[in-house]
């Protein structure tokens, strides 16, 4: 039969808190992809999906028209999405011309992973009721609705999940309009809900459809419910600000600042023939073809690793000696001093504690001003400008039938994209060795504070170790400094802390004021 579905993205994840502050809740991630990528697969490729826009509408209309190309989308702008007078009714209303006929409606919060039926009758998706009073609900007599209920009523017959089935379209439009004439124009708790009872009121039947896997990810908890049941294939750390996503045969990178993505898109010409190629962009976000090969960060060990070091050095580290030399130093001390004492700042400014000594893994060690006060940022920016890849980390390697591919790169070095420093890759890449993303992604790292006595460890294979100490026999035979390296890590482990929730971000830091003190030491 012919239908649409209608999916409803307008509105600000209000629930979802800090997650939201930077993109759509419907572009956090779930696996490998995003929420709103899951249920546009959910239908058929030939249906069409209309989907109601407001809250970064167009991050969410840009990450679509990049992802599925093929598919027919009808994009419906909503001008109260918050506030007075918004509403999932007045979303719902505003996609009315484009649905004059049989649809399915899919809240832009609800997974399932059953197949979804078309509306060849009415129908309403339910999940038997678990004492869920926090949801509207409804109750059944031989699989029909006999009667909804909103929200804080208990001992109903099965939970409403935001997903329904509409063939008589002509009343469900009449019942909507109805109950927005009626009603207070500044409220803004009308939901689905409310037009179904309407409908049901009005004589309309609706056949329960039973669900037994959904998962409402609109709220934190449920979106780490939904993680545990949708496994990522991939393991990358969850940032705010950027989030990179795997659909079809393509990988799409998004970054809330539209910099960033120019900037990249710039670095990977400069990096051609080492990066996949961009195949599509928009101001927050490009994408790339699959690259098939091996995650080395799977499959390294002390017998292929020196391999990787020997390919970047002669690949992808090539001196840049046409370059000047001061304004090298200067993006230098901006990128390694100046970007540091920032993100100090913010650490300590986000977690509202004062700078103080600690005893960290029994090493006494000062406040952190007074570390980076022994820091040398003159004799560290004492290097050559090279070409670089800037997240030389075993995450961001691919192994493939001719050498590597590098994923990932770094949009600048201290606001330059035409030059960087090499030991940057190598103390970035010292870092994965010891904080494993995968280690990280499975809580595999304690941080214990009691008073000024604190504890940070994390969990290593045997095979990290020894690629560890294969790196630094590479860094002492080709005449590095590998003091310089570790002063490095460590200042990337403070860079890192206020990017991360807690209690990776407490970690981190104290993990890199820890390691930063003890290199300054040796």
């Amino acid at each position: 039969m012919k239908y649409k579905v209608l999916i409803t993205t307008s509105g600000t994840g209000f629930r979802m808190g800090s997650l939201v502050e930077d993109t759509n809740q419907t572009l956090i991630k779930v696996g490998e992809k995003p929420i709103l990528s899951r249920i546009v697969e959910s239908y058929p490729q030939n249906i069409t999906l209309v989907i109601t826009l407001g809250y970064y509408g167009q991050y969410v209309k840009d990450f679509l028209e990049i992802a599925y190309p093929d598919r027919k989308f009808e994009f419906i702008w909503v001008d109260k999405y918050t506030g007075r007078g918004s509403s999932l009714v007045y979303s719902i209303s505003k996609a009315s011309a484009k649905l004059q006929c049989p649809f399915i409606y899919h809240a832009g919060d609800t997974l399932v992973k059953e197949t979804i039926p078309p509306p060849n009758a009415n129908w309403n998706g339910g999940m038997l009721n678990l004492n869920l009073s926090q949801y509207r609900s409804f109750d059944i007599l031989k699989d029909k609705v006999v009667k909804f209920y909103d929200k804080g009523v208990d001992d109903t017959d099965y939970v409403h999940i935001g997903l329904l089935g509409i063939k008589d379209y002509e009343l469900f439009w009449k019942s909507l309009r109805s109950i927005l004439k009626a009603s207070n124009p500044d409220i803004t708790y009308l939901s689905d809900v409310h037009v179904l009872a309407k409908m049901l009121e009005l004589g309309t039947e609706f056949k329960l459809e039973k669900y037994e896997t959904w998962h409402d990810v609109g709220y934190p908890e449920g979106l780490y419910k939904a993680r545990v049941d949708y496994r990522d294939k991939y393991t990358v750390l969850d940032k705010k600000s950027e989030a990179i996503y795997f659909v079809g045969n393509k990988v799409i990178k998004f970054f809330s600042e539209s910099n960033v993505v120019s900037d990249r898109i710039k670095r990977a010409e400069l990096l051609s023939g080492l990066v996949p190629k961009i195949v599509n962009e928009r101001s927050n976000f490009y994408a790339y073809s699959y690259v098939k090969g091996d995650l080395f960060a799977n499959i390294v060990n002390k017998n292929n690793f020196l391999d990787l070091l020997k390919w970047a050095s002669k690949y992808l580290w090539q001196p840049l000696k046409d370059l000047d030399k001061n304004e090298f130093v200067k993006a230098c001390i901006k990128f390694y001093k100046e970007k540091t004492y920032e993100r100090v700042k913010m650490y300590l400014k986000k977690k509202i504690i004062n700078d103080k000594a600690d005893r960290i893994n029994g090493l006494d060690t000062p406040s952190i001003s007074d570390v980076l006060s022994k820091v040398d940022f003159i004799e560290i920016c004492q290097t050559e400008p090279y070409r670089f890849h800037g997240d030389f980390i075993l995450d961001n390697i691919l192994k493939t039938e001719n050498g590597f591919c590098l994923l990932d790169w770094r949009q600048d070095f201290g606001g330059r994209i035409d030059m960087g420093d090499r030991y940057y890759d190598l103390s970035k890449l010292s870092h994965n060795l010891l904080v494993n993303h995968r280690k990280v992604n499975g809580h595999q790292f304690k941080i214990i504070e009691q008073d000024r006595d604190i504890t940070c460890e994390v969990e290593r294979e045997q095979r990290f170790i020894d690629c560890e100490n294969i790196l630094f026999d590479f860094i002492n035979q080709n005449n590095y400094n590998a003091r310089r390296v570790k002063v490095l890590r460590g200042i990337i482990w403070l860079n890192m802390s206020p990017l991360h929730e807690p209690p990776l971000d407490d970690f981190l830091y104290y993990f890199g004021k820890y390691h930063l003190w003890k290199s300054l030491n040796e």
